[in-house]
């Protein structure tokens, strides 16, 4: 059995058309959810890039003081550096008796050494226009002590056996024999020879008494140096 709507068709429409403003109503409130929901997101990590960019900022900040300060850590280091050059020009590390006493320990018996010269080496100065002009500056480099030794030996094996001496001996290098001539003196055929050698200057030297022999320590004045 149908039933019967007495209801008048005008009731019908309002009726729907409260309806659909309901649903739409209900569709704007959970879209405006939505974007609430949306823009507190947002904000939120805006605010987070905001901090971050702060750190990076703070970060760009500290690098920036740790390499002023490494920077000037390396000026104070250069400006070290050429002090202590300074101070080894002025105060050499070894002195000329010390040298006579190495020779004298490491020459072989034999050989009677006559003469000694000394000149010393110096790198040359960077000047102030080196930088700005074509020519190719100066390098580094050390202040070498340049000897030359002469004597007389009784044979050239003996001469060899003084520069393969002077060449195991760490305080002296670039070991040259200059001059090696046969002479005689006071009745004696002998050879006297000339060698150029060189000492570092940029090192430090230890100084140590040689044993002799028989295990005793020699007199004072007999010094021998060592590289360091």
């Amino acid at each position: 059995m149908s039933q019967i709507d007495f209801l008048p068709d005008y009731f019908h429409r309002e009726l729907a058309q409260r309806r659909s403003t309901v649903r739409g109503s209900i569709l704007l409130v959970v879209a405006a959810l939505c974007m609430g929901g949306w823009y507190m997101q947002f904000r939120h990590r805006d605010a987070d890039l905001k901090r971050y960019q702060k750190v990076l900022e703070q970060d760009q900040v500290v690098a920036a003081m740790r390499q002023q300060q490494f920077d000037l850590l390396v000026a104070q280091r250069g400006e070290a550096e050429e002090k202590v050059r300074v101070l080894r020009e002025l105060k050499q590390p070894i002195e000329l008796h010390r040298i006579l006493a190495t020779l004298s320990a490491i020459a072989p018996k034999p050989i009677a050494l006559s003469g000694l010269s000394l000149r010393q080496h110096r790198p040359r100065v960077r000047m102030p226009g080196d930088e700005t002009s074509n020519r190719t500056p100066p390098k580094p480099g050390s202040i070498d002590l340049e000897i030359g030794i002469e004597g007389f030996a009784p044979s050239g094996a003996a001469i060899a056996e003084l520069i393969g001496a002077l060449e195991k001996h760490p305080l002296f290098s670039h070991i040259k024999m200059t001059d090696n001539r046969p002479t005689r003196k006071a009745n004696l055929v002998a050879r006297q020879f000339r060698i150029k050698m060189r000492i570092p200057m940029d090192r430090a030297y230890r100084i140590e008494r040689p044993q002799a022999a028989d295990g005793a320590t020699p007199e004072a004045g007999t010094e021998v140096a060592h590289a360091g």
